[in-house]
Formats: structure tokens, C-alpha cells, sequence
């Protein structure tokens, strides 16, 4: 199963009835046609329910996903400090962990680590292990994205002071325990709520 989210609403990818969750609507798609055309017509408007779409195998259906949006790949990262805190970022006004594209011929541990050095000016990052992506959806000018993020958790030797890219919008770069965490996380976008609330 796969959970891609827009705003703040979420597209389930299922292959049987029974893994409906509750005040979930149901969508029955037999192909790539047909999920194309309930995709032109769930974009068309701003949906204010949560879907299943039901199908045929959900790692066809995903695959077909990613032909209909412009793919962007990104990578990002959960790190924790020696004295168990958990960096966070603010952007745009909102909580956040720190992420970013992934570049050509990058691989995708790389660009995580890359990305959290440039956002936050927190060095000495080791990663530990992967854990699981987030698929987001949003609207650039005229154009539909959908945004994979790889997340890894990592550890960070602590000894360089946060600093905010602030050309990324960032304006703040903290250091939470692991009940500040859980707030700011509570505050943050439903995908990370959704995927990361249970690592604190």
C-alpha cells in the first residue's frame, strides 16, 4: 500500500477492498486509463476527502503515478544529537525536517546528508538507517508534482552550531527533546505527523 498526500488530504493505492480504512472514499480504477482520468478529475478540483483507490497491483499503479506528475526526487533526514534531541527546521512558518532535491548522479544517502549540512550547518552526520518515504503532492505555477522523499535517520556529532539557510525560506534551526518534538511534529505537515510521530 502506498499513501500519497496533498495538502492535507491523502490518496491511498490498494489492490483489495478490505484495506479501505474508515472515512476513507472509495475509488475502483481496472487500469492506467482509468486511474488517469480519476487523477484529472480528483486534481481538477481541491478535494476535501481522503481516497482509497482500488485497483490493479499497487506497485503497477505507483509506477503509473509518477508518469502523470512532473517525479521529483528528494531525500532528507530524522537526526538525533548525543544528548537525545532531534533537529528540527522552521520554513515558511511551519515545523519541518530538513530536505531537499536530489541531484544528478547523487545517490539518495548522499543528498540527505547534503541537504541537512546546507539547511541547518549541523555537521558530522552518520547514517544509521532508512526509513520510510513520503510521496507528496503539490502544484508549481501550472505544473503537478509529486515529490518522493527518501528519509534517513542519522546522528550528529553536535559540536557545529545550527544555522538557517535562510534563501530556503528557513528561519529558524533547533534542537528538541523529544516531548518539544512531538509538538512541533503535531504543528507540522500531515505526511511527517503520519510517518515520523512514532519515532519519538
Amino acid at each position: 500500500m502506498y499513501k500519497v498526500f496533498y495538502n492535507d488530504r491523502a490518496i491511498l493505492l490498494a489492490e483489495k477492498a478490505e484495506d479501505i480504512p474508515k472515512n476513507f472514499q472509495k475509488e475502483q480504477v481496472k487500469n492506467k486509463q482509468e486511474l488517469f482520468t480519476f487523477l484529472d478529475s480528483y486534481f481538477s478540483i481541491q478535494p476535501a476527502y481522503d481516497v482509497v483507490v482500488v485497483g490493479y497491483h499497487v506497485s503497477a499503479m505507483m509506477d503509473n503515478l509518477t508518469t502523470y506528475f512532473k517525479f521529483i526526487k528528494a531525500a532528507g533526514g530524522l537526526v538525533k544529537n548525543s544528548d537525545d534531541e532531534f533537529l528540527f527546521i522552521k520554513r515558511w512558518g511551519t515545523w519541518d525536517l530538513p530536505k531537499g532535491k536530489v541531484e544528478k548522479n547523487e545517490s539518495l544517502e548522499m543528498a540527505a546528508i547534503r541537504e541537512v549540512e546546507e539547511e541547518t550547518n549541523v555537521g558530522g552526520l552518520m547514517v544509521q538507517k532508512r526509513l520510510e518515504d513520503t510521496f507528496h503532492v503539490y502544484r508549481l505555477e501550472e505544473t503537478i508534482c509529486l515529490k518522493q522523499t527518501a528519509w534517513y535517520f542519522m546522528v550528529a556529532d553536535g559540536h557545529r552550531t545550527p544555522k538557517p539557510q535562510m534563501n530556503e525560506g528557513i528561519t529558524d534551526v533547533v534542537w528538541l527533546d523529544k516531548e518539544e518534538s512531538r509538538k512541533a511534529l503535531s504543528e507540522s505537515y500531515r505526511s511527517l505527523k503520519e510517518t515520523m510521530m512514532h519515532y519519538f
